[in-house]
């Protein structure tokens, strides 16, 4: 997590070696959108409902190597409501 606010959260990853695109969920997996950043900046802001709520951001890329996808990197944030 890189800032966060009271209606959204900006995550930041390191870029991967290979990748082609990067995919991110905040839904534990069950569904991916592709990062509204491309390749060469590696942030996503993510909207929240309310300023307290919690947020699961799992992000993978997309690659020619690693059996197509890289490992899923995971972490956790929250908005900066009280």
């Amino acid at each position: 997590m890189i800032s966060r606010l009271s209606d959204k959260i900006l995550f930041g990853w390191n870029a991967v070696d290979f990748a082609n695109t990067y995919e991110y969920s905040t839904d534990f997996g069950t569904n991916w959108k592709k990062s509204d950043s491309g390749l060469t900046i590696t942030k996503q802001w993510i909207n929240l409902d309310s300023a307290t709520q919690q947020v699961d951001f799992w992000l993978r890329a997309e690659t020619g190597n690693y059996c197509g996808y890289s490992q899923i990197g995971k972490t956790q944030a929250k908005g900066a409501g009280l």
